[in-house]
């Protein structure tokens, strides 16, 4: 628990630079510049709302969110996307400088300076070692308000790389700092054929990959937590 907190102060401490600046959504969309402030909810998140309605569907796009003298931008590598076709004609771009603590026990990633947006303009794909990235990528479905899922068997132990990308579209991809530029995110798997689940979460600018246990394992351990209970 002690190291929990330690990594939660951490964080505190490196976000709170971009807390004292003014940041803004600077883009394609306003010629990089600081028409679009990124406006406090209360909540911890930074909301910059962009009309949309006089571009044309499946442009592609890039941004990021930064401060009005650049000293401060998040992703390190500029956000590509394509503009939705039909409604909303509101691009939504969010900043979280400093996520919920509960977020960094659950795995999501990166753990700080957040950057989002919906809606979106693509399907996506799960890429990495375990699919020869992009020539057997994995569709993933669509859960619908920005939040898409896959899961992949990894036939080996060890640390693995991937990537999220639009629909056969490396100019539209996901690294680990949620940027085009980013380098691969990773993970490690424990043995071999083990099942994975891989989540993106466009809005809150997230995403994580996680064992899932087979039924028999998760049956033991409501057998075991149950043999507890009862000493």
């Amino acid at each position: 628990m002690r190291r929990v907190l330690l990594a939660v102060l951490a964080v505190g401490v490196l976000a709170s630079g971009a807390l004292a600046d003014q940041m803004y959504a600077r883009g394609d969309f306003n010629g990089w510049g600081t028409s679009n402030p990124m406006v406090d909810q209360g909540d911890g998140t930074f909301i910059a709302v962009i009309d949309i309605s006089g571009q044309a569907p499946g442009t592609r796009y890039e941004f990021k969110v930064a401060n009005e003298g650049w000293s401060i931008n998040f992703p390190p590598s500029n956000v590509y996307a394509t503009y939705p076709a039909g409604r909303p004609l509101d691009l939504h771009i969010f900043y979280e400088p400093l996520p919920d603590p509960e977020d960094l026990l659950e795995g999501w990633l990166p753990p700080e300076n957040r950057v989002g947006y919906y809606p979106d303009g693509n399907p996506w794909e799960l890429v990495g070692d375990f699919t020869d990235w992009g020539n057997n990528p994995i569709l993933m479905n669509d859960l619908g308000n920005g939040f898409y899922e896959a899961d992949a068997w990894i036939p080996t132990a060890g640390t693995h790389y991937f990537k999220f990308r639009g629909s056969a579209d490396w100019e539209i991809s996901i690294g680990a700092d949620f940027g085009r530029w980013a380098a691969n995110a990773q993970f490690d798997s424990w043995g071999d054929n083990e099942l994975f689940r891989f989540q993106l979460d466009l809005p809150h600018g997230r995403y994580r990959a996680f064992y899932v246990p087979e039924p028999a394992s998760l049956l033991l351990v409501g057998l075991l937590g149950l043999l507890n209970r009862r000493r």
